[in-house]
Parts: C-alpha cells; sequence; structure tokens
C-alpha cells in the first residue's frame, strides 16, 4: 500500500482491525505495525504468541525479527513505558520538550499544547496550568508573549519531564472519585487504596477548561457538572461498581434530595441515577488531589494529607522502626557490643549520635538516650526518620498549633533525634494553618509614593460613598470625583450604584460639564471596573487606573474628601433624609476654602478667576474688581501649586515612613495575603484572615504580582507578609523538605575486637564538651510530666530554707549553704 495519501493510516488500520480485532480479549492489541501480546504467565504468553503468527500467516503478513521484543517485563509501546505495574510516559519522548523552542505564533502554541495532550492523563491540573495559553489561542486574542505565557509555557515542560507512574485498576475493589471546580476549570482524580494499608495510588488524572457558557454557573452547579464529566470520563471503570465521591463542597452531600429540578439538571439527575456512588465531604485543606484549582500557588508537591504516617503502637514496631534506619540500626549494634567509635568531624547525623554515645542503651531491643530530670532519670526514643513527620503532626498540627517552643516543650522529654530543634521550629514556622491566622508581629509599611500632577483635570479621582439614609427623592449615595492638581471636588447624588447608571450620571454631569479629563483614578468597585465603564472611557480616550483591593490608600484623596462631606452634612442637615438638599452647598463650600495643600482655593485655579461669596457683592463697591485673572497671576498660581503640592507630599511621607517596614519580596518567594472578612455577614472571632501562601511572580515596589486561584493580580505589598520558605516535610507546608543524602553514603567503618580505637580518658572527656547546639539545649530540659518547683530556691535571707546543706545556692559565687550560713 503506497503510504503518503490522507487515508493510508485509517486503510492499514482496518486491516490489522480484521485480523486481530476478535482477539483482543486473548491478550493481543494492535495499532497500525505496532503489536503488542501480554499475558501473565509463560504457557499462556506462548499460546497467545502462536495465535498471533497465525492470523498474521493466514492474511499473509510477515514480521522481521530484528523489530521484534519478546519475553519482556517492560516494553516502550505508543509513547508509553508499559509494565507489570503500571503506565509511565517514555523517558526519550518527553526528553524532547526540554528544548522546546518558545512559540512565534499561535500554531506554534497549538502544536505544544497538542503534544501536552497526549499525556493529560499523567499531568495534575492541566486544564488549569494551560488555561492562558488557551486563551492566547482564541480567534479573537492578538499573539503577544510575555512573562507569565513564558512561566506558564515552563511549568507545563516541567510537569511533563517529572509526570508519575499510573498503576493499574483492581476491578475488585472499590474506587475513589475526587473532583473540583474553579471559576474556569474543572478536574477530577481516580484512584484506589492499595492491597494492604491505607494509602492511596493514582489511577487517572482528568480536567478541561469550561467554556463561556459554564464559566457563568453557579458554584454548586459547577461543582455537579465536574461530577457529571468526570463519571463520563471515568464510565468504563465506574458503571456496575459501587465508589466513593469526594468533594470540597458540602451542598453536593444532599444534590440527590432535591425535587423542584427540571432542564439541565433533570437530565444531570438521570445519568447520575445509572451509576451506585456515595458523596463524601472532604475539607479543602484535606482535599489536595483534587482540589488542585483552588491551591495552584503552592508549586511543589504537599504530603497527602489524608494518609499521615502512624506512629507504632508497640515496642516490637518501634524496634522495627529504628531497624530499618540505617545509621541508628549502625549504632545499635555498636552500644551492644560495647564498642567505642571514632569521633568524625562533621555535622551529619552520624557524628552527632557518636558524639552522645554514652548517653545511649538499649532497653527490649530500642534504644534510648538518657537524661536526668528533677524525678530521675528517664528515657528518650531515639526517633528514626521516617517517624519524624508523625511525631511533628502529633504534637503541633493535632494538639492546638501551638508556637516552636511549646511544641518542643512536649516532644524533648519523650523523642530524640540529631536536629531536632530546627525541624520543629521550621515545621511551625511553615504550618499553613498558622500562617493563615496568625498575625505578624510586625506588619508591613512601604514607602509612600509620590504623584503629582502638573495642570487641571490631569488625573481625576472617583468613588461612591454610602449607602445615607434615602432621601425624599429617593437619593442614597454619592458620586465623588476631584481633581488631583487643584483639589477641586464635583458630587452628585445617586439612586442606585448599577454600572449603567453612573456611567450615563458620569457623562451627563460631570464629563458635558466640565469636560473630558485624561486620566480616572478608582477603587475596584465592580462599578468602575465593569465592561461598560471601561468601553466608555476608551471611546473618550480616557485612560484608566484603579487602587489594589483592600488597600484604599491609593486613592486618599477622595477617600478623605468624602469623610469631610460626611462630616459636614451631619453637622447642618436638619433631617438625615434632606442630605441631598445640602450637597450642592457643602460642596461649594469646600470648593471657596483653601486646601491645606495647595494653600490655594480649588474654585480660583479651576475657574481661573477669583471666588466670592453673595456677601462679597455688598461689600466691593468697584465692579472692576470682579475680573477674570491674568495669565501672569494664573502661571504664578501654577507655579505655587507645584511647589506646595510637591512640598506636602514630602512632608507627608516623611511622616508616614517613620518606623517603615518593607517586605522587600522577590520573585518566587511565597506570602500570605490579608483579606478582612464582612463583618456584617460572620465574625473574625475564628476566621482566617490571611489567604495563601501565594508566590510572587512579578515585583515593581511597593506592588507585587502574585499567581491566586483565579489568575495573577497585583496587590499592595503592605497588605502581604511572608511565608516561611525553610524546606520541610510538613503535610500543610509551603515547601517538601529538603532531601538529606541516603545514609548509606555515610562512612561509617565496621570495628572488631581487635582493632578496637581505645581513648584516653582526656578525649572521652573533650568528647563531652563537643555537643551541638540542639544537644545542648536538650540537656536542661524539664520533664513535661514533671510539675517545676515554683518555690524561691535562691533565698537570700534564708538559702537553707529550700536546699540541703551542701547544695551550691549561688553557682555563680560558688557559695554552699553552709558557707553562706557561717558568714552570717
Amino acid at each position: 500500500m503506497p503510504f503518503g495519501l490522507v487515508n493510508a493510516p485509517a486503510t492499514f488500520q482496518r486491516l490489522m482491525d480484521s485480523i486481530f480485532g476478535r482477539l483482543s480479549g486473548n491478550g493481543i492489541l494492535s495499532y497500525l505495525d505496532d503489536i503488542v501480546v501480554f499475558s501473565d504467565t509463560l504457557d499462556g504468553h506462548m499460546t497467545s504468541l502462536e495465535t498471533a503468527f497465525n492470523a498474521l500467516k493466514n492474511a499473509g503478513l510477515k514480521i522481521k525479527p530484528k523489530k521484534c521484543k519478546f519475553f519482556c517485563s517492560e516494553i516502550k509501546y505508543l509513547g508509553f513505558i508499559v509494565n507489570q505495574h503500571g503506565i509511565k510516559t517514555d523517558p526519550e519522548k518527553t526528553a524532547t520538550i526540554t528544548n522546546w523552542p518558545q512559540p512565534k505564533s499561535k500554531n506554534d502554541v497549538l502544536s505544544f499544547l497538542g503534544f501536552c495532550s497526549y499525556y493529560r492523563s499523567f499531568i495534575k491540573n492541566l486544564a488549569n496550568v494551560e488555561y492562558p495559553l488557551r486563551q492566547l489561542t482564541r480567534k479573537d486574542t492578538v499573539f503577544h508573549w510575555d512573562n507569565d505565557l513564558q512561566n506558564c509555557f515552563e511549568t507545563l515542560k516541567r510537569s511533563l519531564c517529572s509526570t508519575p507512574m499510573l498503576l493499574y485498576p483492581d476491578l475488585k475493589k472499590s474506587f475513589i472519585l475526587d473532583i473540583d471546580a474553579s471559576g474556569y476549570a474543572i478536574g477530577a482524580v481516580l484512584s484506589q487504596h492499595e492491597k494492604y494499608g491505607d494509602k492511596e495510588y493514582v489511577i487517572q488524572y482528568a480536567s478541561r477548561i469550561l467554556n463561556p457558557a459554564e464559566v457563568r454557573y453557579s458554584v454548586t452547579k459547577r461543582e455537579l457538572l465536574a461530577i457529571v464529566w468526570s463519571l463520563k470520563k471515568f464510565r468504563p471503570y465506574l458503571l456496575g461498581t459501587e465508589f466513593t465521591i469526594r468533594t470540597d463542597h458540602q451542598p453536593l452531600l444532599y444534590i440527590k434530595n432535591e425535587k423542584d429540578i427540571g432542564g439541565q439538571l433533570c437530565r444531570w439527575m438521570d445519568l447520575l441515577a445509572e451509576y451506585n456512588f456515595k458523596i463524601v465531604h472532604r475539607k479543602g485543606q484535606n482535599h489536595v488531589n483534587a482540589d488542585f484549582l483552588s491551591r495552584t500557588h503552592v508549586t511543589c508537591a504537599l504530603h497527602n494529607a489524608f494518609n499521615p504516617n502512624p506512629f507504632p503502637s508497640s515496642q516490637k514496631e518501634l524496634a522495627e522502626e529504628q531497624k530499618n534506619d540505617p545509621v541508628i540500626s549502625f549504632f545499635k549494634e555498636n552500644v551492644k557490643s560495647g564498642f567505642c567509635l571514632p569521633h568524625l568531624k562533621g555535622n551529619d547525623k552520624y557524628d552527632i549520635l557518636n558524639r552522645i554515645r554514652r548517653s545511649l542503651i538499649i532497653k527490649n531491643d530500642v534504644l534510648y538516650r538518657t537524661y536526668d530530670s528533677s524525678s530521675g532519670r528517664r528515657l528518650r526514643y531515639v526517633v528514626p526518620e521516617s517517624l519524624v513527620n508523625s511525631i511533628l503532626k502529633t504534637f503541633h498540627n493535632d494538639m492546638g498549633h501551638f508556637a516552636a517552643d511549646k511544641t518542643k516543650s512536649k516532644i524533648v522529654s519523650r523523642f530524640y533525634w540529631p536536629s531536632m530543634s530546627s525541624d520543629i521550629k521550621n515545621w511551625c514556622h511553615s504550618c499553613i494553618d498558622c500562617g493563615q491566622r496568625n498575625n505578624p508581629s510586625r506588619y508591613t509599611k512601604e514607602k509612600m509614593v509620590e504623584n503629582l500632577s502638573s495642570f487641571t483635570w490631569e488625573r481625576v479621582g472617583v468613588d461612591i460613598t454610602g449607602p445615607l439614609p434615602v432621601s425624599s427623592k429617593g437619593f442614597k449615595y454619592i458620586l465623588v470625583i476631584q481633581d488631583y492638581f487643584s483639589k477641586f471636588a464635583v458630587t452628585i447624588p445617586l439612586k442606585r450604584i448599577s454600572a449603567e447608571y453612573i456611567t450615563d450620571k458620569f457623562i451627563d454631569k460631570f464629563m458635558m460639564k466640565y469636560g473630558i479629563p485624561l486620566s480616572v483614578h478608582s477603587d475596584m468597585g465592580t462599578q468602575f471596573q465593569s465592561s461598560l465603564f471601561q468601553n466608555m472611557l476608551s471611546r473618550f480616550g480616557i485612560h484608566k487606573t484603579n487602587t489594589t483591593p483592600y488597600h484604599p490608600q491609593s486613592d486618599g484623596l477622595v477617600e478623605r474628601l468624602n469623610r469631610t462631606l460626611i462630616n459636614s452634612l451631619s453637622k447642618i442637615v436638619p433631617d438625615d433624609h434632606e442630605w441631598d438638599k445640602h450637597l450642592s452647598a457643602v460642596t461649594f463650600s469646600y470648593n471657596v476654602s483653601k486646601h491645606s495643600s495647595t494653600n490655594e482655593i480649588p474654585f480660583e485655579v479651576m475657574f481661573k478667576r477669583p471666588s466670592y461669596l453673595p456677601i462679597d457683592y455688598n461689600l466691593r463697591s468697584d465692579s472692576e474688581n470682579f475680573r477674570q485673572y491674568t495669565d501672569e497671576e494664573i502661571g504664578n498660581i501654577m507655579s505655587k501649586i507645584l511647589f506646595s503640592s510637591s512640598r506636602a507630599q514630602r512632608y507627608q511621607s516623611s511622616q508616614y515612613d517613620k518606623g517603615r517596614f518593607s517586605l522587600n519580596p522577590e520573585i518566587g518567594d511565597f506570602v500570605y495575603l490579608f483579606v478582612p472578612v464582612d463583618s456584617q455577614y460572620t465574625t473574625n472571632k475564628l476566621s482566617k484572615l490571611w489567604r495563601g501562601p501565594y508566590e510572587v511572580s512579578e515585583v515593581k515596589m511597593p506592588l507585587i504580582k502574585i499567581r491566586t486561584e483565579t489568575g495573577q493580580k497585583w496587590i499592595h505589598a503592605n497588605r502581604c507578609k511572608k511565608a516561611q520558605t525553610q524546606r520541610c516535610d510538613n503535610e500543610t507546608a509551603i515547601c517538601e523538605k529538603k532531601p538529606e543524602p541516603p545514609a548509606t553514603n555515610v562512612t561509617t567503618p565496621t570495628y572488631s575486637p581487635s582493632h578496637h580505637p581505645w581513648e584516653s580518658e582526656d578525649e572521652e572527656e573533650q568528647e563531652e564538651n563537643e555537643e551541638t547546639e540542639d544537644i545542648e539545649e536538650e540537656e536542661n530540659v524539664q520533664d513535661a510530666r514533671t510539675p517545676y518547683n515554683l518555690r524561691p530556691r535562691e533565698n537570700i535571707r534564708k538559702p537553707d530554707k529550700y536546699c540541703q546543706e551542701g547544695e551550691t545556692v549561688f553557682p555563680w559565687r560558688g557559695r554552699t549553704v553552709t558557707d553562706v550560713n557561717e558568714a552570717e
């Protein structure tokens, strides 16, 4: 058959299907010229091979022996590596992704995404990660490659080069389906429990991007869509079996009890009725395997929160765990035989244990370290590395998330391992639950940024104040507009604050009276961020800027004016419902008053003439005094305003910057973001006011760009605190622990009685003094189970009241109780 024709592959595949189509149940699969034969036993394999050869012979086809491989435990097939345990990607295929060039066009992006989609079953949160690149390929999007797209491109390449192995499903066991949805993607993870133990292994990942109609679904409907889509995706595995669906959206637990449904929801419920499942709710912090859509800012791997490492429940298990640790097992054997080991310079685990070997004993085949407490000599279990995480989780996460010192006080009286002080500190400081709740001892306060305008209507600030008491005419809000150069204010009463209503008022009551400004600055209100308001500004050629969320100080001029207006209105209005009748008078009074920053009157700066009050017409008789300013006077006023405004801002900056504490973030750092709780709907007593941690992707102080659940956004550094970046194995930490070199690489020589390195007493005494910092701290640990004696033992007047004769009372003086009595 001549190749090169568009229908050649399809014709070839039809031939292979006619030959092997009915043999797929015998362990024979074919795709074009790639034929694979698999079986459980050698006899079965020989039978399947004979069947395949006969089928090829009857069809008149031949095979080339050089291209065949027989009796392999692992093969490469269609870009994958298949073995008895599962399926993984072919490193030779994915290695090409490392040198994949930067896309130069939309077609290049589509080619790259097509390669990624072939391995999408292996890539966790693929739809979420590739979302920015998918948006770039839309017809209405202009191709522009920036840093955000480059980061997304590199993330996908790293994901393809580090894919996990997907294990085979066991049809005799139940499946677990974890689902989750975000504002623009849905995803699912199909998994099962291991044959022995509670650890879960992944069978397949699945995710996709929502279409424009699905993006507008409610949260509950999107979560239900994730269930429906994942059931269709994994239908061959789940139909006819009993399985569990886990979600972090609690309303889905009662979806089967809904009665008044119709349309699309009714069709979805019919599909769900085909399956036998139960829905289980799981907290978001434990939903890490499917909840990638709300936790993508944590870019490193998290430990499986639903599978903590259990602590052994018997001494036999404790001894077995120590036996599996190469270094501890080595010391156990030497303690039993009574050997003394040489001191090795270094800081590794072997060296530390070697220094304290005289305090190591074995009891019931378990290695302990002894220490003296007020109640006598006690034993501390020497912890192997495999149990460190379990101990830290038990004494910190499961016991109230107390600080490092309190956590350490509970651990050191029971356990010992090298570097335990730093491990406890890192675990507590990198705990996400603690980071989201604890306030920093010192809040970030970045340097004030000076922002001066050069002429009127160059830049105006816009804000909405209210709600106020409903006036007799139905007004409830005030639209406040102020010029940054002259400080001239415009106020417009509003009945509602919809985007359409505010846009009309902004045009009719402001721009048609005072002119079109060059720039408009506002907060993050939905009215000002709406497409209607933004499009209106674009049509008039107005540049739009806005503050960062929850940081109104960036629009402090208008915010201060709001307070002044409300304060004045509250003092002069006789009836709260008549405030709209006095609003114009209060605004005029503000505009004809000298502003403290410019030392000029806003009205005169705006209209280039003196401002007069009604009383001035009775006091002045010369009509020539009522005139316009000359060009020279206007120039002097403009210069004075620039000088006064600059001086005022420098003074304000100097006052604001006192006690300044800068965050100094760098790209790649993690920060927590402060998000206040709306006290109108909930209390903040038990709320976590800090979100994150989020990764910093760009820095333009005092603004930083972070990766959040809904994409990247700019926020002010004053709302952030740094997340702990020390690496530890805390399952709720932002980073994994830096792997230590394997214990097998530690040089631990073997000794025999004939080659015993005997040491002198001086050398032994010297070694006793060469303890590490952790060991020195732990020697003086008070037993947590023994209460402290709070009586003043160093009583100067009667030192022997609480001390035994001969006991040192004043160790810094070298005096004993008997010495003090003789002196008296």
